[in-house]
């Protein structure tokens, strides 16, 4: 049922097709119509459900956020996107072993503010994780290397402003396809910190790097020629200055190169 144009409140008997395996309720355009889901109680009975996408379905009234990830044991991916949600919603959220199956979520464009949320430090089977244009300024929590199924990770458009669990990430995460780390306000600090050897699975697997906006400064750090298989790197918008590496030259896959200096 996405982008359908209905709007006002989702049904609640919804909740009675108990043999539903996906759900897709999202729009992908800003109508002037809106669906909102004030409680979200129904979808905890579709408990064969494995796919769950309401982007921009209003949730901004439904606090029991945490009825979706413990009770839907076969839950797989979970789109929440564009709803609403800020900490308020966080707070009332808690998750228990249920959440390790799922393996794609998608908070980005909420209202998320503060601490990177030590709630998704249970969701094991992650593979790919989007908390993009949200308000999030602590540091990156270490209990991101421990989500070894982890494949994409999307921070980009927040608030983070230091690096430490950012290259620490980098240089131990063994299955990280792409990282987007991109306009935050890491303004002044140089990358060149992490200048030594990274993981040799990191080195092999990493395919897209995304750093621009991030007020980066020094010399473009010599690791970086380290990433083998390299696809698509993105540092446009920073203060790099000096020599381009010469190690540089060890990307033999790189199709993207954006190397735009920022004001």
């Amino acid at each position: 049922m996405s982008d359908t144009g209905f709007s006002g409140m989702v049904p609640h008997h919804l909740g009675n097709l108990s043999s539903l395996r996906v759900l897709d309720l999202k729009y992908s355009y800003d109508y002037d119509h809106i669906l909102i889901i004030d409680d979200l109680t129904w979808v905890s009975r579709l408990s064969t459900l494995q796919y769950l996408d309401m982007s921009r379905v209003n949730l901004s009234e439904a606090h029991n956020l945490h009825k979706v990830l413990n009770m839907l044991p076969s839950l797989l991916e979970l789109r929440l996107s564009y709803c609403g949600l800020d900490n308020s919603h966080l707070s009332h959220m808690y998750v228990n072993s249920t959440v390790s199956n799922v393996h794609y979520l998608d908070l980005g464009h909420n209202s998320f503010e503060g601490e990177f949320p030590s709630r998704l430090s249970n969701m094991t089977s992650l593979r790919v994780l989007d908390l993009s244009f949200n308000y999030f300024n602590s540091s990156i929590p270490l209990y991101l290397e421990n989500l070894k199924s982890l494949e994409h990770l999307n921070l980009g458009s927040n608030q983070f402003n230091h690096t430490g669990g950012f290259l620490r990430l980098l240089s131990n995460h063994c299955s990280l396809k792409s990282f987007d780390m991109s306009q935050n306000q890491i303004h002044g600090e140089e990358m060149s910190i992490l200048d030594k050897n990274l993981s040799r699975c990191t080195t092999y697997d990493l395919q897209t790097l995304v750093l621009s906006g991030d007020g980066f400064t020094g010399h473009l750090p010599n690791w970086l020629g380290q990433l083998k298989r390299l696809k698509d790197l993105d540092l446009a918008g920073n203060s790099f200055n000096g020599l381009m590496p010469h190690c540089l030259g060890r990307w033999s896959f790189l199709q993207n190169l954006v190397l735009v200096v920022g004001c």
